[in-house]
């Protein structure tokens, strides 16, 4: 058997297990159909119908916090993850707990603080494509194991149709997140994307860091209907306030001048971050300004590829590469500039943190307009724009006179404070039971 005939197998054992949970899943289904239009309706909407089907009723008499499992992939620095423990810092752990499935053995990046706010990590070997029986067993065995779980959020979306029915057959309420607007090039986006089309009938909740990122998921119909739900990317908006004393001091860190004209990037060393381009254009800054410098903060599995190539242009003395770093909110305060072509984004929260700290930003259309916070802040450009035009505007933006954005991203809706506080409710009431409600 071939890899396109594994893959039309896979998708018929997905489909056949469907059809094993249309009886447990119908009252959500239901529930779902009759949502209105940017909310998850509160009981004071539905009557206050409870779910009947759900492990979670025969649990709401339970002491301790809901426990929430939430399917992630890894727990190293990303999207995602800084999404998740974003919320998860800024919850009431006594009344709501987050425990991770992982799927990437090694990248626990945040395993330690996951444990010391009284979480769990727990281990799968990943989906290979030839190995369908013994993904779903492990995870049939995981949820088994772990009867305290009545929500399951899943930010993987390429294998969750293999372990959403799974889940709803033991009454788990299924949350489906995009975070992303495309898929991988070549055979792999091909298969992923097969195995996500299911998703559309398997979740009982869909949301999206934006609506671009819901229709990429779902589909245009369910993204223009009052299913989806988009949850904004919150930051922590008053730690990326803008201080002229953290700026100087961060400077004086990294050995930069006050009066130097720097440039800033924060994202994964990913081909989705374009970071060749973020090179291209930084070479051709230098012709304008020789003494600019690029703070590139972030790891990735082409660290040393980017690393190698600005010093194949002759500019690796200009260019910072600082790695991996849980400070990004002092480094915005160092830059000039953030420079943002990326190639695809869900919604591009380093995009928002920048703004946040009062950064201009010059990024690439292919970003979603959700994620311009401060309009007089953000300049796309297009990817087929030559990097000297991307150049002329990162120096063209740059203002002398910086000042805090802090309050309009707030008023945007990337509050942290507020975002945690819905999600908290939805996932308590869920939890215990009850219709839960997101009031976008």
């Amino acid at each position: 058997m071939n890899d396109c005939e594994k893959t039309v197998e896979s998708v018929r054992e997905v489909s056949s297990s469907e059809a094993l949970v249309s009886a447990t899943g119908a009252s959500l289904s239901q529930k779902a159909r009759s949502r209105e239009k940017g909310c998850l309706e509160p009981p004071a909407c539905s009557g206050g119908m409870q779910s009947s089907s759900l492990r979670i009723e025969a649990n709401a008499k339970d002491d301790g916090p809901v426990r929430i499992l939430h399917a992630i992939g890894s727990l190293n620095i990303g999207g995602s993850q800084a999404f998740a423990m974003n919320l998860y810092r800024n919850i009431d752990r006594s009344q709501v707990q987050f425990d991770f499935v992982i799927e990437h053995p090694g990248e626990l990046y945040y395993k330690d603080e996951v444990e010391s706010l009284g979480g769990r990590v727990f281990e799968l070997r990943p989906f290979r494509g030839t190995n369908l029986v013994a993904y779903r067993r492990q995870w049939r065995e995981l949820l088994d194991e772990h009867p305290e779980w009545r929500v399951l959020h899943s930010h993987v979306r390429s294998t969750a149709s293999l372990y959403f029915p799974i889940a709803r057959q033991r009454g788990i309420a299924a949350v489906i997140h995009s975070h992303s607007t495309a898929e991988a090039p070549g055979f792999s986006g091909v298969v992923k994307r097969i195995f996500e089309l299911p998703l559309r009938r398997q979740a009982d909740y869909y949301f999206a860091c934006s609506g671009k990122a819901g229709e990429f998921l779902y589909g245009k119909k369910l993204a223009a209907s009052d299913r989806l739900v988009v949850v904004a990317n919150a930051i922590d908006v008053e730690s990326f306030r803008f201080d002229s004393q953290v700026r100087a001091d961060v400077r004086d860190e990294l050995h930069i001048s006050d009066d130097a004209f720097v440039v800033g990037h924060v994202g994964r060393f990913v081909e989705q971050k374009n970071h060749p381009f973020v090179i291209d254009v930084f070479c051709e800054i230098l012709k304008l300004v020789p003494s600019a410098k690029l703070v590139l903060a972030g790891d990735g599995p082409l660290f040393g590829g980017v690393k190698q190539l600005a010093a194949e242009r002759g500019v690796e003395g200009s260019v910072l590469f600082l790695g991996a770093r849980s400070d990004v909110s002092r480094l915005y305060q160092a830059m000039d500039v953030f420079l943002f072509p990326s190639l695809n984004e869900g919604l591009g929260i380093s995009l928002v943190e920048a703004q946040a700290s009062g950064l201009p930003c010059v990024y690439s259309r292919a970003v979603p307009e959700d994620a311009c916070a401060v309009v007089p802040l953000c300049r796309s450009l297009g990817l087929n724009d030559r990097p000297k035009i991307w150049a002329e505007v990162c120096c063209a933006v740059h203002a002398e006179d910086r000042r805090s954005s802090a309050d309009e991203v707030i008023e945007a809706g990337f509050d942290l404070r507020s975002t945690s506080s819905m999600l908290q409710d939805f996932y308590y009431r869920l939890g215990n039971g009850h219709e839960a409600g997101i009031n976008g």
